[in-house]
């Protein structure tokens, strides 16, 4: 039993602050990936409408040359 002890207290002395610095250190780092995908995710989002607005606008110009083109012949 007193090895048992003596054993818990070496393993909180020495092994228990570097195991818990680096599960922080860890979860520090998923932490930080998982904000990193959502700012990119949310930028994705915008460039995603910015992309559809830009295919509208060149939807609309192409539909009002090819209006134009066909008064053009029908003058």
């Amino acid at each position: 039993m007193g090895l048992f002890i003596a054993l818990l207290v070496i393993l909180h002395k020495f092994a228990w602050k570097p195991i818990l610095a680096g599960l922080k250190q860890r979860e520090d780092y998923i932490r930080k990936s998982i904000d990193d995908a959502d700012k990119i995710n949310k930028q994705l989002a915008e460039f995603e409408i910015a992309k559809i607005k830009i295919l509208d606008e060149a939807k609309e110009k192409a539909n009002e040359i090819i209006d134009q083109s066909r008064k053009m012949g029908l003058s």
